[in-house]
Formats: C-alpha cells, structure tokens, sequence
C-alpha cells in the first residue's frame, strides 16, 4: 500500500505521531491534575507544540538512518505545517 520511501508515507507519520504524542501528553497533564489537586503544568498550545516540535526525531531518523529522503521531506513538510498552524492561528 505504501512504499516506504514516499511524501504520503511521511505526511501520515507526520500527522499520527504528533496526534499520538499530544494524547500522550494529555493523559499526563490530566493525571497530574488528578494526583495534585488542579496543578496543571502545561497549557493546550504547549502540548500542541511540544508534540508537533518532537517530529524532529523521526526526521531524523528517516532521512540520517534509514536513507529514504522522501518520507522525511513528508515529514517535515507537515511539521512546519503544523508548527506554523500552532504558532500564528492558534493564539
């Protein structure tokens, strides 16, 4: 279905993995919340931006150990998408 060296390929991971990561984060903040009576310690848009600046490591990772060039262009195509959405719409 997908070749592993392609824009679509890393366009997907690029948009799974922060979702992945946020709910992640989420969950953290919430149980935190739970544990400490309230004290929540990162906002939405902090998670939002942590999860979406963390798709640096599979950029990294495609395009230095695996060589397949295209899957971390799609990567970092939907990253800068989404770190531009983060930074300047959601204010």
């Amino acid at each position: 279905m997908f070749k592993k060296n392609s824009y679509l390929f890393g366009i997907l991971l690029g948009i799974v993995l922060p979702v992945l990561l946020f709910g992640v984060l989420y969950g953290l903040n919430t149980m935190t919340g739970i544990f400490f009576h309230g004290t929540i310690m990162l906002s939405i848009k902090k998670m939002m931006f942590v999860s979406t600046a963390l798709n640096i490591l599979p950029i990294r990772y495609y395009i230095l150990h695996k060589e397949v060039e295209n899957t971390g262009k799609g990567i970092l195509i939907i990253t800068l998408i989404l770190i531009i959405i983060v930074t300047v719409v959601l204010k």
